[in-house]
């Protein structure tokens, strides 16, 4: 795409990244805290988990659902009410008093990883056009680490669970007040689809490379989104004292932290280093595979 500096995008991304620094903060702090979380409301691992999973599953339900909105009414208004309702959600975890409550605002704040997931990609290109995009991206995902490692430390040192309630919740309050004082139409106008869903719809299922992505994706996200939520709690159950919550917090955060910088400058070196990505890309995932195993 051609190269096109506009005035207002390091603000836009600015704002996209706190809002995805503060939602995966709020997703992968009970991570940190998982103990803490399990005896505050008397639930088994496996009931834990399905809290650590439902605001993905909530993403992931309302994914497609987001992205079309946001070709038929705009960018705009899909993101106001997806992080309105998101921010509910945080809201009402504050007052969780079970298992259940918990579980369903849990669900609900899952609606803004969906807007963001759907859009995020577009909205990228739209401001920053050319080979600023790498750049811009690979800013945009290292919030993706840098909220999980934030979580998991703050998580693991957390001594009252509704504190960390609290805390994501002023988080994401701060994530959604900064992005409606950043966002701006684009100069160019968005662009907007008349076709019928089923039309495109129709073309994407069909394409390889789409599903290529997405499984790749899905397995990615899948493992390393095991180190944010479950992790502490796995090395404190080998370490056999929950004193040792903390080291295995900072453990955790380590991964994360590494992860946030590599998603900043590998994408630029790669664009500049290969025209082709594959190669990077699966050396990358090879080490990765092999030290998780170790």
């Amino acid at each position: 795409m051609k190269e096109k500096l506009y005035p207002w995008r390091w603000a836009i991304l600015i704002g996209m990244t706190v809002l995805l620094v503060s939602l995966q903060f709020s997703f992968i702090v009970p991570g940190g805290a998982a103990l803490l979380v399990m005896q505050h409301y008397q639930c088994e691992p496996m009931m834990f988990s399905m809290i650590m999973s439902i605001p993905y599953f909530s993403g992931v339900l309302f994914c497609v659902a987001g992205g079309v909105l946001a070709d038929r009414v705009g960018l705009g208004k899909v993101f106001a009410f997806a992080f309105v309702v998101s921010l509910l959600g945080a809201l009402a975890r504050c007052f969780s008093t079970d298992y259940w409550t918990l579980f369903a605002s849990s669900f609900f704040m899952g609606m803004g990883v969906a807007a963001l997931n759907a859009n995020s990609a577009k909205l990228l290109r739209l401001w920053f056009p050319g080979t600023a995009n790498s750049f811009a991206m690979g800013v945009y995902t290292a919030g993706m680490s840098g909220g999980a490692a934030l979580a998991i430390w703050f998580g693991s040192r957390v001594t009252a669970i509704q504190d960390a309630w609290w805390f994501s919740f002023g988080l994401m309050a701060v994530g959604v007040v900064a992005w409606f004082a950043v966002y701006r139409k684009h100069p160019d106008g968005e662009h907007r689809s008349v076709e019928p869903v089923g039309q495109y719809l129709r073309v994407v299922v069909r394409n390889k490379q789409v599903w290529a992505i997405a499984i790749v994706a899905f397995l990615v996200f899948g493992m390393t989104n095991v180190n944010g939520s479950y992790m502490v709690a796995a090395v404190t159950t080998f370490m056999g004292d929950p004193s040792f919550t903390a080291i295995a917090g900072d453990m955790s955060t380590l991964n994360t932290v590494i992860a946030c910088v590599a998603s900043m400058t590998l994408p630029v070196v790669f664009a500049k280093l290969f025209k082709n990505m594959r190669a990077p890309f699966v050396i990358c995932l090879l080490g990765t595979a092999i030290c998780f195993a170790l």
